[in-house]
């Protein structure tokens, strides 16, 4: 099942709050409906949190999941302007 990867850069949020990775794939599960699992988080180097999520139909959800990222604020973050967001294959 192809995996979801969002990546949020501390230093563009408003609020880098640690419960973001909790409180963001709650949001994204939620809103796409049961299209998009939460299947954990890890953080990089740099302290950017990578969120991933799984879908059976990745093409489906993103415009989904970009239209929450730009119009839902988290803890007061804009997310969009923080987020990378791409889809890893798996095997």
């Amino acid at each position: 099942m192809p995996t979801l990867v969002l990546r949020l850069r501390p230093e563009k949020l408003t609020n880098p709050d640690a419960d973001l990775r909790y409180l963001v794939p709650r949001l994204l599960c939620e809103r796409c409906e049961g299209k998009l699992h939460e299947d954990g988080y890890d953080y990089e180097d740099d302290n950017a949190l990578l969120l991933f999520l799984k879908a059976d139909a990745p093409e489906q959800v993103l415009p989904r999941v970009w239209e929450i990222l730009e119009t839902e604020p988290v803890l007061g973050n804009t997310l969009a302007l923080a987020a990378e967001l791409w889809v890893e294959e798996t095997d």
